[in-house]
């Protein structure tokens, strides 16, 4: 069933076998964390209906008391008999609990746990949803008939992704956390069929008397640069509407934790707090209560499950309008993945961003939050969105700085080629140690002296691992240079535009096209028309007395030549056209190592000339 199936060669666990569990409990924001491997289990607990239900929680309690782990999940219908629903008009194909039991755990650091050994070579085929458009429009408005009646508040409408993946699970599994790293990943094979958790979100952590919740609601996508990026995630931390969603499954949970806890006992911190993952913005919040003495994890499971952020307010009507409007039962999807362990401790993620994969045939739960003035087609849109991250695939690369060595002068522009790396690492929520870098650098000066002038490259990885290689600078020609036009469009949403890294594979390409024809570089233009930049440097336009560059949101490095200039006043931002560049006085390309070289020639790929220098004309 799976291809390779090794964990770690120090646990040799097999992940083929029936029972198999992965857990991780991780910090994309520092990059610390905890991955638990569960394997070879005693036995199973599962609740294949609503009547197996009640039974299946109080194993829980007597298995913990007796010392043995649990791992698998409950799925969101099993709330529908904790909770007293009417009997659900839906079938879960799926058990509505699965949990193998187990004696050991094996546990490691989050980043020792690299399952590459697993067939990543994927094929996601004949994506479909399980409702058409109008049947979509239809529900959610619907729901905003049952809000403006009051019955509700909100409710968390949902419906499914279906396709067809003809990859293992595992490797599967391996590709989508690699490409969006979140705090609780999971996978489970049980056997006929898998799931795959890419969850960022926590439902319920239990660690002694305490237990903690932190509903997320309200997202917003990353930004392409760092500028766009701190601009969005301020927007969100204050934007009223995800502000008062978020409130409202706070209120929610403070009451069902407040169902098995001491009086006086549940607090809501962080509120409104927005953290940072690979693709998106979330607001989080976090509901802490101190829990009963007499109480046992079936008894926090009937009091707070399912989670109140898939779910809606009040919860129980919310529940029965999703049981009425959803065409299918939700699964797995939207109820919870994690472990208990001995004792009574627990962690629990929110099944959000899980896909179930039976034989080749996969289904993933997406959806969003129906409030009062919610848009029907911003809603389906969003759907749409969702979905998208399956077809991430993991980028490998590292950041890269290029800097320029002098004999006399050491590093040329150091602190500000660091604070860009530092930046980047920032965004891509990397390590990085500003004193080993430092520290790199010296030691390369070191080998470097006795050399009038050279180019270095700096590369830091993405567990901050630092590298440094150099190179004699080359004597640059005296001759203006000459610059080819390309009529490929760049995508200003690229992230990779707007940081220095060794994934620009496309402007080695085109600038050994390029150079083979005799040019210098490649000026490029972005997808809205605008000049942008070259590949290895900015262009600059001089234009009667004032000099111009383009803004970052033409898809432009900030490069460190470029902004010395724009903070000491001898350069100026500003949209540049085709147009624009025809009427130049004079065109310069620049970066930190050649400094300012001018421009003699522009042309096109066919041979035209787009703009000449007056020596030429």
């Amino acid at each position: 069933m799976f291809a390779g199936g090794r964990l770690v060669s120090q646990y040799n666990i097999s992940f083929e076998s029936l029972g198999a569990v992965i857990l991780d409990d991780f910090s994309p924001s520092d990059g610390v964390g905890r991955t638990f491997a569960f394997t070879e289990p005693c036995g199973f607990v599962v609740a294949h209906s609503a009547e197996d239900v009640p039974d299946a929680l109080r194993s829980i309690d007597e298995l913990q008391a007796r010392g043995f782990y649990l791992a698998g999940y409950i799925a969101y219908d099993a709330g529908l008999v904790l909770d007293k629903i009417v009997k659900s008009r839906h079938q879960c194909v799926l058990p509505l609990i699965w949990l193998g039991v187990y004696d050991k755990v094996f546990e490691m650091n989050y980043n020792q746990f690299n399952p590459d050994a697993w067939d990543s070579q994927q094929s996601i085929t004949n994506p479909k949803l399980n409702v058409s458009y109008a049947q979509y429009m239809r529900s959610v408005d619907k729901i905003k008939d049952y809000i403006r009646d009051g019955d509700v508040y909100q409710v968390n409408y949902t419906c499914k992704l279906l396709f067809e993946n003809r990859g293992s699970p595992g490797g599967f599994f391996a590709r989508l956390r690699r490409s969006h790293p979140v705090c609780h990943s999971a996978f489970i094979n049980a056997g006929e069929f898998q799931v795959m958790s890419i969850s960022p979100e926590l439902f319920l952590r239990r660690t002694g008397d305490t237990i903690v919740s932190k509903p997320m609601k309200g997202t917003m996508h990353r930004g392409a640069s760092c500028v766009e990026d701190d601009r969005l995630a301020e927007f969100l931390g204050v934007d009223e509407k995800n502000r008062a969603e978020n409130l409202m499954i706070v209120d929610l949970m403070r009451n069902d934790i407040g169902r098995v806890s001491v009086y006086g006992g549940v607090q809501a911190r962080d509120l409104f707090r927005v953290e940072k993952y690979r693709s998106v913005f979330q607001m989080t919040s976090e509901v802490r209560g101190i829990v009963r003495q007499e109480v046992l994890t079936s008894d926090i499971l009937k009091a707070a499950f399912p989670p109140g952020s898939v779910t809606g307010a009040p919860k129980i009507r919310a529940m029965e309008i999703i049981d009425e409007i959803e065409t299918d039962s939700r699964g797995v999807y939207c109820g919870c993945v994690g472990m208990f362990k001995p004792g009574g401790d627990f962690l629990l993620n929110v099944a959000i961003r899980t896909i179930v994969q039976v034989g080749h045939i996969c289904e993933m739960g997406v959806g969003s939050g129906i409030v009062a003035d919610s848009e029907p087609v911003d809603e389906f849109r969003e759907v749409l969105l969702k979905g998208e991250f399956l077809r991430a695939e993991p980028v490998d690369f590292r950041l890269l700085e290029t800097l320029l060595y002098q004999a006399e002068k050491s590093y040329v522009f150091l602190d500000e080629h660091l604070d860009r790396m530092e930046n980047s690492a920032g965004y891509f929520g990397w390590q990085f140690d500003r004193k080993s870098v430092h520290k790199a650098l010296m030691c390369a000066a070191e080998e470097i002296s006795g050399v009038e002038a050279a180019r270095v490259r700096l590369l830091v990885s993405e567990d901050g691992e630092v590298s440094v290689e150099w190179s004699p600078l080359d004597t640059e020609s005296k001759k203006l240079a000459k610059l080819l036009l390309l009529t490929r469009r760049i995508d200003r949403r690229n992230v990779f535009l707007y940081h220095k890294t060794t994934n620009r594979s496309i402007y080695e390409e085109d600038l050994k096209t390029a150079r083979a024809r005799g040019f210098s570089d490649v000026l490029y233009i972005d997808d809205g028309g605008e000049i942008s930049e070259c590949a290895a440097a900015n262009v600059i336009l001089e234009i009667g007395k004032n000099r111009y560059t383009p803004p970052i949101d033409a898809g432009l490095l900030a490069g460190i030549w470029r902004e010395n200039e724009l903070a000491a006043g001898r350069l100026f931002e500003r949209v540049i056209t085709i147009d624009d560049l025809r009427s130049a006085d004079r065109v310069f390309i620049c970066n930190s190592v050649r400094g300012e070289i001018e421009i003699g020639a522009i042309e096109g790929l066919g041979g035209e000339v787009i703009w000449q220098s007056a020596e030429i004309r």
